[in-house]
């Protein structure tokens, strides 16, 4: 079996196996899961991978650091496809669970695969050493499934708001720093507040995150102006 097959197979099998996971997928199916859960999930799927090619492959400093990255570079983009698969799904049915409840008929938006993936395979070239190497593919996987939650929620605060809805969002700091995760993250607290106002939001820049970043973020709608949908999907003030 080829290296990315078997890393694929044992990735798959911890998504059906994993009990946080399937605690979070009964969430769902419960109809209870938030945005805080998808954080969760996307946490857990990135770390399934990352497992997944380390148990594989095994440490860069005895494969070599060249045989190494042609690995990584072989393997993680169906990987990163697949970890955007399962994580697009998972919050897509949140976002879907959120219009439910707030009585809205709108439907749940979720990032482009091509939109997000630019950059995570050169952060790979640029880990020149075995150290360096190992790093990115322990931490990537899950800040890369943590995006395409961030962006999905971006996304549908924006529909909400474009659909004559009040935002409010809310970004909870999450208590690690950005390099040694003890001392205060003065990136994370700038762009932290409590009922902001969508364009406070994207002022603050408050839907991006860091590697490592433990901050959660979340949006309500509230009906504002009365709108109805019209022909093309569009939606008018009545």
């Amino acid at each position: 079996m080829e290296t990315k097959d078997e890393i694929q197979r044992l990735f798959a099998k911890t998504l059906r196996e994993d009990d946080q996971i399937l605690k979070l997928q009964d969430k769902l199916v419960k109809g209870t899961a938030t945005y805080k859960q998808s954080e969760q999930y996307a946490a857990l799927v990135g770390k399934a991978y990352s497992e997944a090619f380390k148990a594989v492959v095994g440490p860069a400093e005895t494969v070599g650091g060249d045989l190494y990255f042609q690995i990584a570079q072989e393997v993680f983009p169906p990987g990163l496809h697949s970890i955007y698969q399962s994580t697009a799904n998972y919050v897509m049915r949140v976002q879907e669970l959120q219009n439910k409840a707030a009585g809205i008929g709108l439907k749940a938006l979720i990032p482009e695969y091509g939109d997000i993936q630019t950059g995570y395979l050169q952060k790979l070239a640029d880990s020149v050493t075995p150290a360096g190497l190992e790093h990115a593919v322990d931490t990537e996987p899950s800040f890369f499934a943590r995006r395409v939650v961030d962006e999905a929620i971006r996304m549908n605060a924006e529909a909400h708001e474009r659909a004559g809805l009040k935002v409010t969002v809310t970004r909870i700091y999450g208590d690690k720093g950005v390099h040694n995760g003890k001392d205060p993250c003065k990136w994370c607290i700038s762009r932290c507040g409590n009922a902001m106002s969508l364009q406070e939001a994207l002022d603050k820049d408050a839907f991006s995150t860091h590697q490592g970043c433990a901050c959660t973020i979340i949006y309500t709608s509230a009906k504002g102006k009365t709108t109805k949908r019209v022909g093309g999907g569009w939606w008018q003030e009545v």
